[in-house]
């Protein structure tokens, strides 16, 4: 077993935690091997069926 490494800073390491990422791939509804172009499009027709005023649903935002 090799144990990755990232550092926090000041000269401290911690081992590098394997991270699923599926579940943002799934959100944007692409491919995990879509390339940039395509998860930009998808992040930005998400973006603006989401946005309360671009007719997204203006309970699911709270304002402070």
């Amino acid at each position: 077993m090799t144990l990755n490494f990232v550092n926090i800073g000041a000269g401290a390491e911690r081992p590098k935690k394997d991270v699923d990422t599926q579940k943002f791939y799934d959100l944007l509804e692409v491919p995990k091997d879509a390339t940039m172009d395509q998860i930009k499009k998808a992040y930005r027709k998400k973006a603006l069926k989401e946005h309360p005023d671009k007719g997204g649903d203006p309970d699911k935002v709270s304002i402070r």
